[in-house]
């Protein structure tokens, strides 16, 4: 399913896609990965108890290999997606989708190199930093996915005011670049909350007990 949300994105460009991309890796993703990179989950439920894939679906294992099922193959693949929708770039430009301490390098459709570095916390806080590391100016639309969350993005170029960003939509920054420039969003890093529908509804009854 991620594979698949990845080249919805490329071929639409839906901001809303990388928001959904951003929540899968820091729950899921990060969820069922155990720090050591040794072991997933396959599953991983709300009650937080974590068990390793080799344990709950044991029924896979071979002669030598017991920690070998599919998902423990399949589980780096989540991480490893980063590098396909992190940043895109095309004809129309530079999209930057995923919000990260780090330093990306992308080449576009005209041959240009660019160099990215971000500097940020989020999402344990904000604000969040992108500086562009380029040898000569370059012009250059830049569009940066737009959070639910977004807080106050009305300066971010180098302090200069930009238009109000919409919930949903790429913030697009047409300009020429120079060596050093500097564009930080201030991020809203507050926990949210989604009502539960079906069986994580709090008013449907099942014999598992008395909510579920």
């Amino acid at each position: 399913m991620a594979g698949l949300s990845v080249e919805t994105l490329r071929l639409t460009g839906d901001s809303r896609i990388a928001d959904a991309l951003e929540h899968a890796t820091w729950n899921a993703v990060l969820g069922y990965q155990h720090p050591s990179g040794r072991w997933c989950t396959y599953d991983t439920p709300m009650n937080g108890k974590r068990l390793a894939s080799a344990h709950s679906i044991v029924f896979q294992s071979r002669p030598g290999t017991p920690e070998l099922n599919c998902c423990s193959v399949n589980g780096p693949n989540g991480l490893g997606l980063l590098g396909q929708w992190a940043i895109l770039g095309g004809k129309n430009g530079l999209y930057l989708n995923y919000y990260g301490p780090g330093t990306t390098e992308v080449k576009l459709e005209d041959g240009s190199a660019w160099s990215l570095t971000q500097k940020t916390g989020y999402p344990r806080w904000g604000p969040w930093c992108w500086r562009f590391v380029l040898r000569k100016r370059r012009r250059c639309p830049c569009s940066c996915a737009s959070r639910n969350g977004l807080g106050r993005p009305q300066s971010p170029v180098n302090g200069a005011p930009v238009e109000k960003v919409t919930p949903g939509a790429y913030l697009k920054l047409d300009r020429t670049w120079n060596p050093g420039d500097k564009v930080a969003l201030d991020l809203d890093c507050g926990c949210g909350r989604w009502r539960g529908t079906i069986t994580c509804s709090s008013t449907r009854r099942c014999s598992a007990g008395p909510f579920c």
